[in-house]
Parts: C-alpha cells; sequence; structure tokens
C-alpha cells in the first residue's frame, strides 16, 4: 500500500481520502521488512486485562505493532501494583499510568514523563446512598469516604473534597475495597467509582428494597468533571532516559498504539472480542474509554489540552499526597508530546481520522429480565458490530499490483457518486427540515408518512425502494402495524397445508364476520351465582394446598392441577377457591388492602360456581389453572409490580373466562348471536366476563375490596378489564407487536411506568392462559382432550345449524395433533421466545417443556390415538 499514497495534485485530497478509506481492509498491506530486526518492549498496564487497555490489545493482536517491526508484550497489572517502579526499575520501557500517579512519581523522585495523554478527562467519581443525607462534597464531613491505595485516585477524591475546603482531618479517609460493596453493606457513607467499571457494578446490581437495578435516582453522584475539576487521567510514560536514547522507537510505539485506539474507536466491538471476558461489561467500559479518549472534537488524539494539563497540574499542585507536596518543578518537564503529535500528522495524512472529527458518543443503560439476577445492556446490539467484522474479514485476495487500477478507478466512479449524493442529501434534508417546522403539531403517523413520501420521489431510489416504501406507507395510513393481516401474508410466505393455514387464521385472524343464520346459540345461558355466604380459614386452606406423595407446589411451575380433583370429594373449597386465596395470601395483598376473609371467600366461591360447569376446557378448572401459572409469572417479577398490580393481574386471571359459554368469538358472530350484538361482536366474550365478573364483585356480600379508595377502585376495575380483553386471540399480534416494539426501544419495567407494567402484565396472562402445551405432557395432554372436545362439540352444533364448521373443529377430519404442532410452532412457542426477552423462564423449563411436547405431538401426526394414550415415543418432561 505504501507505494499508492501519492498526495493528489488537486484541492480535493480530503476527499479523496475519505472515499478510499473504506476500501483499506479489502487491500492487503504490503509485507513489512525489519531489516534491523524486532525490537522487544515490555509495556505495563496499571491494572488487569479490561476495555480500559483494549488500544494496547488491538495494537498486538491486529498487528500495528509488527507493522513497526516492535515485539510487544502487554503485562497486567493489579491491586497494590505501581507501574511507575516498574519504568524506573527496568523491567518495563512503557507504562499506562494517570496523569496524576506520574505527577507523584516525579515529586517523589521518579523521573518518569507521560509521551502521550490518551484519555481527555476524569472518569472519577464519588458516590453515596441518595436515602445517606449526603447531597453535596461539602456533606462529606464528618463521614467516612472510600478511596483506592493509589497516589493519583487519591489525589482526585481530596481535590473534590478540597474544592469545598475540606481536608483529610474533616472526613475519614479509609481504603476500600475494589468493588463496591462497602457502598451496599453501609460500612462506607462515599465510595470512589469510575464511570467506566464501578459505577456499571452499581447499575448491574440488584437493589434490594426495589427488586430492581440501582437507578441514578437512588444515588447521589459527585463527579469531578461536574464540580469543574479536570484532572486527565490514562496515557503513557517513560523514564526520561529511555525517552533521550530511544525517542524512534518511542515514536513507533506510539504509531502502532494510535491506530490500536483508533480501531477501537471505529469498531468497538471487534475490541471488545480480543479481551479475556468480552461480555457487557465490558461493552459499557468499552463505549465509556473512547468517550474519555475522543472526548474533544478536532483534537489531536494523545494531546490534552492546555487548559487541561493546566488544571491538573493545578489541582495536583494544591493537595498533598502522603508526605508530599506536589510543587511546580514538575509541570514544565512532565509532559512531553512532540513525537504523539508527530505520530497524529503522519496518520492524519495517511487517512486517519487522529483529529476525532467523527467520533459520536452514546449513552448506554441497564436492565435485565424479571427473575435474573444479570444486568444486560438493553440498547447495544453486538451482533451489528460481528456480522460487519465477519464481512470485512472475508475480503482478501486482491493484489498489491492492482492498486493503483483500484484507486484511479474508485476514485473517479465514486468521488463523481459523492459529489451527485451529496448534493441530493442536502436536498432531501432540506425537504425534511420543512416537513418538521410545517408539522408541529400534526400526529407522528402523517409526519412519517410525509416524510417516507418525500422519500418515495427521490430518483436514485429503485423500482423495488419505492414499492416497499408504498407498501409501508400503506400500513402506517390503515392503522394495521399491529394487525393480523400480516399473519396472512406470513402463512403464505411459509407455504403451509391448507387445513393448517385455515385453523391459524380462524384463530388468529377471523372477526367480525357476521352471517345471516339464526340465532341457534340462544340457550347458551350463564350460570346465575349464589348470595349465600359460607365461612373459610386460610390456613385450612394452605394445608389443603401442601403438596402430597412427591407433587409439585403451586408455586412451581409443574405444578398438577388436576391432583386436586383427586382430593375434591374431601374438600369443601373448589381449585379456583383454594388457589385464590392462597395466591392473594402470598402476595401479602389480603393484609396490605385489609380484606375481610369470609367475604373474599363468598366471592371466589360465586366466581367459581359463575362459571359454566358443562364446558369440558372454559371452565373453573381452567380459570384456577391460570392463575396459578399467572402466580408463578409473577413471582418470577414480583417486585417490578405494585401491590394494585398484583391485585389486578391475579384478579383478571381468576375472572377471565368467567360464564364462558363454551364457544368462541366467531361462533357469536356467525349465529347473530345476542351476546355478540350487544358488543356490536368486538371481543363479546370477553367484554362479558370482564363485565359480569366484576359487576358480581360488587355485590355487598362479595366486594372484598371495600377498603379502595374510589380512584383506587377505578384504575382496579379498567385494569382487569383490559387485561382479560387481551386474552381474545384475534388481538394476539397486535399485543406481540407492541411489546415487540418495546423491547425494541429498551424499555425497562417498573413500579413506577403503569402503562408499560400494564402490557407486561396482559403478555403475561395471554402466556399463561395459552401455557398448556408448556407444562408437563401428562398435564398438556389432559388439558388438550379437553379443548378438543369443546371444540368438537362447537363444530356439531354449527353442522346442526347448516354454517360452515371452524377449522379444527370437525371430529369427523381435524388431524388433532398436527393442530396441537402448529399451534406451538406458530403461537406458543415464538410467543415463549418473546416473553422470555422480559421474565425469566429458564428456571420453569418452559421451553424444554414445549420442545418436549411439540416432538410427542410431532411423533403423533399419523395416531392420534397412541398420542391420548401418552404411548408417542419421544419422551418429553
Amino acid at each position: 500500500w505504501s507505494f499508492c499514497k501519492a498526495k493528489p495534485p488537486w484541492d480535493m485530497k480530503a476527499a479523496v481520502l475519505a472515499l478510499l478509506l473504506p476500501l483499506l481492509p479489502l487491500v492487503p498491506a504490503a509485507a513489512v521488512v525489519c531489516t534491523a530486526g524486532v525490537t522487544p518492549v515490555r509495556v505495563q498496564l496499571h491494572w488487569t486485562p479490561q476495555a480500559q487497555f483494549a488500544g494496547y490489545f488491538a495494537a498486538s493482536s491486529l498487528g500495528f505493532w509488527a507493522d513497526e517491526c516492535l515485539d510487544v508484550s502487554v503485562v497486567s497489572g493489579g491491586p497494590g501494583f505501581d507501574p511507575v517502579e516498574e519504568l524506573t526499575s527496568g523491567r518495563a520501557q512503557f507504562a499506562n499510568v494517570w496523569a496524576a500517579t506520574a505527577l507523584v512519581g516525579r515529586e517523589k523522585g521518579k523521573p518518569v514523563v507521560v509521551v502521550s495523554q490518551h484519555w481527555q478527562s476524569s472518569s472519577l467519581t464519588c458516590v453515596a446512598l441518595a436515602t445517606s443525607g449526603i447531597t453535596t462534597p461539602a456533606s462529606f464531613r464528618g463521614k467516612t469516604v472510600g478511596v483506592w491505595n493509589m497516589d493519583g485516585l487519591k489525589t482526585e477524591v481530596r481535590a473534590l473534597a478540597a474544592k469545598y475546603g475540606l481536608s483529610t482531618a474533616d472526613y475519614n479517609e479509609e481504603l476500600q475495597p475494589f468493588s463496591v460493596s462497602t457502598l451496599f453493606d453501609r460500612t462506607m457513607d462515599v465510595i470512589s467509582a469510575t464511570t467506566y467499571n464501578e459505577l456499571a457494578l452499581i447499575y448491574e446490581t440488584i437493589n434490594p428494597s426495589t427488586g430492581d437495578l440501582w437507578t441514578t435516582n437512588e444515588l447521589n453522584i459527585f463527579a469531578l468533571k461536574d464540580y469543574g475539576l479536570v484532572i486527565v487521567e490514562d496515557g503513557v510514560a517513560v523514564t526520561e532516559e529511555f525517552l533521550a536514547a530511544n525517542a524512534t522507537l518511542v515514536r513507533r510505539f506510539l504509531r502502532g498504539l494510535t491506530r490500536g485506539w483508533l480501531a477501537c474507536r471505529d469498531d468497538p466491538e471487534q475490541c471488545v472480542q480480543l479481551l479475556p471476558q468480552p461480555d457487557d461489561h465490558q461493552r459499557w467500559m468499552m463505549n465509556e474509554v473512547n468517550h474519555m479518549i475522543w472526548l474533544i472534537h478536532n483534537q489531536p488524539y494523545g494531546v490534552p489540552t492546555v487548559a487541561a494539563w493546566n488544571s491538573t497540574m493545578a489541582l495536583c499542585r494544591n493537595v498533598s499526597v502522603g508526605a508530599f507536596l506536589i510543587g511546580d518543578p514538575v509541570y514544565s518537564s512532565a509532559l512531553h508530546i512532540d513525537l504523539q503529535r508527530g505520530v497524529d500528522e503522519e496518520l492524519r495524512d495517511d487517512g486517519y481520522d487522529t483529529y476525532n472529527v467523527n467520533y459520536t458518543y452514546r449513552a448506554y443503560t441497564w436492565c435485565r429480565k424479571c427473575g435474573s439476577t444479570k444486568a444486560t445492556l438493553c440498547t447495544l446490539n453486538s451482533d451489528d458490530a460481528n456480522d460487519i467484522s465477519g464481512i470485512i474479514a472475508m475480503a482478501v485476495g486482491i493484489p498489491v499490483s492492482a492498486c493503483i487500477v483500484l484507486v484511479v478507478t474508485v476514485t473517479a466512479v465514486l468521488l463523481l457518486f459523492l459529489m451527485r449524493a451529496r448534493n441530493r442529501v442536502h436536498h432531501l434534508e432540506a425537504e425534511m427540515d420543512q416537513l418538521s417546522a410545517a408539522n408541529v403539531v400534526g400526529a407522528p403517523a402523517e409526519s412519517a408518512i410525509r416524510a417516507l413520501r418525500v422519500l418515495k420521489r427521490k430518483r436514485w431510489l429503485t423500482g423495488r425502494d419505492r414499492a416497499q416504501l408504498q407498501r409501508v406507507i400503506a400500513l402506517i395510513a390503515s392503522n394495521k402495524l399491529y394487525k393480523s393481516d400480516l399473519l396472512k401474508q406470513h402463512l403464505d410466505e411459509q407455504r403451509l397445508d391448507s387445513d393448517v393455514d385455515a385453523f391459524l387464521v380462524d384463530l388468529l385472524v377471523k372477526q367480525d364476520q357476521l352471517g345471516a343464520e339464526p340465532d341457534c346459540g340462544s340457550s347458551l345461558t350463564t350460570t346465575s351465582p349464589s348470595s349465600t355466604m359460607f365461612q373459610c380459614d386460610a390456613e385450612d386452606i394452605s394445608v389443603r394446598l401442601q403438596p402430597r406423595d412427591g407433587s409439585a407446589h403451586y408455586s412451581a411451575w409443574d405444578f398438577n392441577l388436576f391432583d386436586l380433583l383427586a382430593n375434591e370429594d374431601d374438600s369443601p373449597f373448589s381449585p379456583l377457591e383454594l388457589l385464590g386465596v392462597a395466591l392473594l395470601e402470598d402476595f401479602g395483598l389480603t393484609t396490605h388492602f385489609q380484606m375481610n376473609m369470609q367475604v373474599l371467600c363468598n366471592f371466589l366461591r360465586n366466581l367459581s360456581e359463575g362459571y359454566n360447569a358443562t364446558n369440558s376446557y372454559h371452565n373453573a378448572l381452567h380459570a384456577a389453572d391460570v392463575a396459578q401459572a399467572m402466580g408463578v409469572l409473577l413471582h418470577q417479577c414480583q417486585m417490578v409490580f405494585t401491590p394494585l398490580e398484583l391485585l389486578t393481574a391475579i384478579v383478571a386471571a381468576l375472572c377471565h373466562d368467567y360464564a364462558h359459554l363454551g364457544v368462541n368469538n366467531n361462533f357469536l358472530s356467525s349465529t347473530m348471536h345476542k351476546l355478540g350484538l350487544r358488543y356490536n361482536f368486538i371481543s363479546p366474550l370477553e367484554n362479558m366476563h370482564a363485565s359480569e365478573a366484576l359487576q358480581m364483585l360488587l355485590r355487598p356480600e362479595n366486594n372484598f375490596l371495600v377498603t379502595l379508595g374510589k380512584d383506587e377502585y377505578l384504575e382496579f376495575h379498567q385494569s382487569v378489564a383490559q387485561l382479560i380483553l387481551a386474552t381474545d386471540m384475534t388481538r394476539h399480534i397486535e399485543f406481540t407487536g407492541q411489546f415487540t416494539a418495546k423491547l425494541a426501544a429498551g424499555k425497562r419495567f417498573h413500579s413506577y411506568n403503569k402503562h408499560d407494567n400494564l402490557l407486561l402484565l396482559q403478555m403475561m396472562l395471554k402466556f399463561a392462559d395459552l401455557s398448556n402445551p408448556s407444562r408437563r405432557w401428562t398435564v398438556c395432554r389432559e388439558w388438550s382432550n379437553r379443548v378438543m372436545e369443546e371444540f368438537y362439540l362447537q363444530g356439531d352444533r354449527e353442522r346442526a345449524a347448516r354454517i360452515p364448521v371452524s377449522p379444527g373443529m370437525d371430529r369427523n377430519t381435524t388431524d388433532w395433533p398436527k393442530c396441537q404442532v402448529t399451534f406451538i410452532k406458530f403461537v406458543v412457542r415464538p410467543f415463549a421466545d418473546l416473553l422470555s426477552r422480559a421474565v425469566n423462564l429458564e428456571p420453569l423449563h418452559v421451553l424444554e417443556n414445549l420442545d418436549g411436547n411439540f416432538a410427542q405431538w410431532a411423533a403423533a401426526t399419523t395416531g392420534l390415538s397412541s398420542v391420548r394414550e401418552g404411548t408417542a415415543k419421544v419422551t418429553p418432561r
């Protein structure tokens, strides 16, 4: 490549370099010939391998130091390790040190100098709990403040305290461990924390009082830079003697290291992957370290501003460090950056952005799944970086001899394209600005459509591009972003057989298809509940729910509800009553809301009796099953929800199919049933479940929520209704689409975000309602037999009414195992995968059960009877 870098004779050198820079990975570099041999050197880090030193690992692993004929050994540091001592002893030729550490070392008589200062600001913060009453650094007085046993770090904490007139005599300075534990166990009032490491450790930790990750609202963070204190930190140091004798070697070392940090700025994920533990903590650190290095635009790499260095010097000069006092003599000779300046100019001429023109900082946040103790970066997708790296890695094999032809040809073509594209982009930006200014009060959808129409008019779009844009415009205009006609396209693409296609469409899509048939379902009526009071005891109920013969507890996903039926003759309580009381007790809601237990039990008795016992599936046992599943899911993320939200979720689960008619909404539409007419054929069953159950609850003998205020009850009532309405399967894609969008936007669920929490609860109830295929095989099979019989009875009614029999409901033709395979593959398993991104399902064996049951049904698609008997070959949990 070296013979291809002749400078162009026209004034557009920068443009040409900008065009050619993306091609650099495609052109192999000319082999470096080290005529004088390879020079071995050691660089000493002041801590263990992590993204703080990623540029060093990149320079080594990517061959940048090898290009300089250097064999560099990167040596790890650690607690109590003094990199300055390694330099002066001759064990290392280079060291990564904080500027304050180098200055302290010079004051102690160690002749070290900084030859590159790549961090441009301070990363140090002091952190206290928000409940500690420490609101400013002035509040440090009389408190215990943690510092690390490193001169440079002590200097920064003392500088912050000194700004408020405090010295170490005014507060208790103690050495803190290299962790954040002393903050949480209250053994220290204030701890030291860097933005790139310890602060992230705090954000990754669960606050036991909230059950969620610590947030900035729960902390008081005192960052030096927020108080006008600028102390530059990481840089490269050598001894004065080594620099004087090896200036050329130092220049080569800095050139390789500079390229390493440039690579980490432009492809941070690549550098994270070079580390021993490339996880999200290192991704956070890499992002923050890049921010420290590339903080100032148009500032050469490794060169601190005069103001920043003077500030560092002034703060160090006025803060005592042990028995030493930083004095003026160290300033004039501590910084030697002429070599780094030369490297920056040289690399800039080669097309590298050493003056930091294009870097943009991105602020990330932490999140976690409910029930999981592990925090992850919500908004960082490292797969993108990996994919790009893989593409570049494959682009090899261009001979060096083609370099000149490549440069000339590509330059001519791309330069013309760039000039034309630039004009078009400027014109497009102007149009977008006009749209923004003209649509201040318009709807977001209107703004999006107008912007897309502007794009569609661009001549440089292909016909296919315009067609795709038109499809997007049509979707936005029709309000079908989350609607189920998207499923039809998916089904077409899958090329399923007609029976399976019809089954899914009938399940997820069909609605409001009104027929002219008579109301053959008019005899379907609900059961009037009893108003008789009866006695119940929470302890008695708890005893009756204790597992027997090694069966699972009701708080476990593997709980077998049918075990309760075996003992039903000995119990005065139905499974719904037992689980209703137990769940409300478990979550502390009976105490929190001061419930009258006799009234609660009366409500549950009437609720249980209000379910249609003649339904083989949609009965009180199914309601109890869904409530038990909902309880398990709520335990996975209990601390996310308020007590009222927990109450809402449990009551909605218990009531979600109240007074079910044993037929689906499509049947009500096809027969013009009076219930469909009552609710205008919009989720008539779900509207009825919510309305009838909540009206029954308000009867004096059933109202166990008399302690709720009016506003609190209205919120409860509306939320229960919205949860139940979400169980309408024709809205399944709408809700999963909204939830997917929330997750893609990096949403976190908190006890103070009611809107997002309602969506999460809706998703949890929907999954609990569909959870039968995710249970153990014996339980899954029993529920499947029950729902199959109810479907077949609806098919019998449809046949008797001379209307088309719904797909999957004809007992004469339906391949039931195939329906189950389809249901798991296209509905339940994708839904479980989606929910698992927010709720930790791994301990529940949900996905394991789904896969095992799927295999059972798939093995039985040619033999329905064998599945009913449980004799299929594959054995799931």
